[in-house]
Parts: structure tokens; C-alpha cells; sequence
């Protein structure tokens, strides 16, 4: 199975007519990129591009659909092993083995806890300035209180015990 890696563009060609050069890619070892292709791909097989770090970054049934750029790997897998939602889920590619990239609970927690926050905030402000102003309802000063107690409540989580957080509630704003 064809591994083509880290590579690079080798020349660009512009043919009349043609608004954008047609590129043409090499590996790290001097391979030509549609040579190696077209002398091995035999149309039962499924490639994806990875990026240094692991991350696959587009894949396809067929490799003239893929979408390269440098520094990018590009390996032929088992068709069957081909996930069909890649591009707009995140996979890796690790030890020859594709996997579902997830965030560790912590990080996702972080990511809850600053959307929260913002959320708040943005609640917040309308209120603040009509009371600055002198403009708000008592409504609307009660619900101030309640907006910035939620926000107090949602900087104190410990994101570090996720997934086992009870994440405070946003007040009713009807």
C-alpha cells in the first residue's frame, strides 16, 4: 500500500488558459506523486492525508479527490476501514489505525465553563448599563443579580473533576 510522505510541492505548471498552475507533489523520498498513483492504485483501496501532528485532514475512495498541500502524509488504506464522515469529524492516524479524535473531559469542560461565561457576560451587559443609567425595571435589576451570581457560580467550577460537574443553571430570562 502506497505511503507518501511529508511532502512537497516539486514544480507548478500554468497551461493556457488555466487561472490557477496545476501542482505537481514528491515525497521525502523523490517519488512523484501521480507516478507512484497511477502504477499502484488498483481502485479497491481508499486514501487519507495527514497532518505532522496525526490529525487526517481530508480522505477519499479515490485519490484524485483528495486535497493536498505540503508537509502532509498521504497513505492507501482498506476501503473498509475509510471513515465516510472524515473532514467533518476529527480522526487521527496513529500506528496505522484510524481512531476518533474526542478532547479529554477536562478540556471539554473548560470549553463549557467559557461558553457559560460567555453566555453571562453577554446577558450582563444590557442590564448593567441600564442600571448605570438609572433605566432599569426591577425586573430587570433582579435579573441582573441573578445573571452575575450564575456567572460567580460558573467561574468557581473545579473543571478538573469533569465529567462529574453539576454545572449551575442559567436564570429564566421570560
Amino acid at each position: 500500500m502506497i505511503q507518501f510522505k511529508n511532502i512537497r510541492i516539486s514544480k507548478r505548471v500554468i497551461e493556457k488558459g488555466m487561472a490557477l498552475p496545476f501542482l505537481y507533489f514528491e515525497d521525502d523520498k523523490g517519488r512523484d506523486w501521480y507516478t507512484l498513483r497511477d502504477k499502484t492504485w488498483t481502485g479497491k483501496t481508499a486514501f487519507i492525508a495527514v497532518s505532522p501532528d496525526g490529525f487526517i485532514t481530508t480522505g477519499a475512495l479515490n485519490p484524485n479527490f483528495l486535497t493536498l498541500h505540503e508537509g502532509l502524509s498521504v497513505y492507501e488504506i482498506n476501503a473498509a476501514d475509510y471513515q465516510a464522515d472524515i473532514g467533518s469529524k476529527p480522526y487521527v492516524f496513529k500506528d496505522g489505525k484510524i481512531t476518533a479524535f474526542t478532547l479529554p473531559p477536562q478540556e471539554l469542560a473548560g470549553i463549557t465553563q467559557n461558553e457559560l461565561l460567555i453566555q453571562a457576560t453577554k446577558a450582563i451587559a444590557p442590564l448593567q448599563d441600564a442600571v448605570d443609567v438609572g433605566m432599569a425595571t426591577g425586573e430587570e435589576s433582579a435579573l441582573l443579580t441573578e445573571w452575575k451570581r450564575f456567572r460567580v457560580m460558573v467561574s468557581r467550577v473545579d473543571t478538573t473533576l469533569a465529567p462529574d460537574i453539576d454545572w449551575p443553571v442559567a436564570p429564566d430570562t421570560k
